[in-house]
């Protein structure tokens, strides 16, 4: 009796050890491998590819237009100002003269997507990449601290613009396939206080894009669906300062989200200093996490008002 135990407990030490090395070698292979965003750079009915960014004149989006165009794909840009598209249009036709782009008004805070689709008819669409995107003004404070407007538009910004938008083109993406959708989530929505609407509209796109790549893989589409989750990243609206570790230039993130694709992963920290950040934070106990997260939000929200205040 007394050996059967043993070996019980030795055969769950195995599994258990297995498990762990298993789940550490899983993590870093997905930095580690070659990206395969080049399966979605192909012609169909002998038209050459186009990627759709949304929210691309100015930070993020425009530094995932920059890198897709650095792949070869024709980029459609998106965006509220046509002045601001205008000039990032300029720029990438200079920097890349051997791709095209177009760019489509539209406000994605008023869900409007009938601009873009009309926009992007006969293109052959294989890349989309829901970045636009965003917090409230001001970034910290209770639900109860913003008017239902305020509320709404930024829900529809982040959650149901990119829903609306995604039903909108699939139909496309699934005749083009292979084709890739990514939606930008964000490393807050794991329960960071301040930002209560924020973090379920990005939770909400989290949980979309997992069971939007089960619907793909049921239906045998071959469409990659990717949630990427985000921390940091300067050069944004929110985040202006020297690039360091955990806080890179917007090319940076952009250019480690790609290289993600083709990951096998449903949902992906994009860059891995946050992925380190994000494992570290998991690691820690329910009550430690509780107040390491409330004492970061607090003096985040004192810098925010005394920065408003001398505005």
């Amino acid at each position: 009796m007394h050996e059967i135990i043993v070996n019980l407990l030795l055969g769950a030490g195995i599994l258990a050890v297995s498990n762990a090395l298993f789940q550490v070698a899983s993590f870093f292979f997905i930095y580690l491998r070659p990206s395969k965003l080049h399966r979605y750079r192909h012609a169909t009915a002998g038209k050459p590819a186009w990627a759709l960014v949304t929210g691309s004149s100015a930070g993020i989006g425009k530094a995932y237009a920059y890198e897709l165009a650095s792949h070869g794909f024709n980029v459609a840009l998106h965006g509220r100002s046509a002045a601001k598209l205008a000039n990032v249009r300029e720029e990438l036709a200079a920097a890349f003269p051997k791709c095209s782009f177009k760019a489509i008004v539209a406000d994605a805070s008023q869900c409007a997507t009938d601009e873009i689709v009309s926009a992007l008819q006969g293109l052959n669409l294989t890349v989309l990449i829901n970045n636009a995107g965003g917090g409230p003004f001001p970034s910290f404070g209770m639900v109860s601290d913003y008017t239902e407007r305020e509320i709404m538009d930024n829900v529809n910004l982040n959650a149901m613009f990119p829903t609306l938008l995604l039903s909108r083109l699939l139909p496309t993406l699934v005749s083009n396939a292979p084709s890739l959708v990514i939606n930008m989530g964000s490393m807050s929505d794991n329960g960071l206080p301040l930002m209560s609407f924020y973090n379920g509209s990005k939770a909400f796109g989290r949980i979309l894009c997992q069971t939007l790549a089960n619907d793909m893989a049921l239906e045998d589409h071959a469409v990659e669906v990717m949630c990427v989750q985000t921390g940091g990243v300067t050069g944004t609206s929110k985040i202006q300062m020297k690039p360091n570790l955990f806080n890179p230039d917007t090319r940076t993130f952009a250019r480690a989200a790609l290289a993600r694709v083709g990951c096998g992963r449903a949902v992906v920290v994009g860059y891995f200093p946050h992925a380190m950040q994000q494992v570290m934070a998991d690691m820690m106990p329910g009550i430690v996490k509780r107040k390491v997260f409330i004492t970061v939000m607090k003096k985040r929200r004192e810098d925010e008002r005394k920065r408003m205040k001398n505005n």
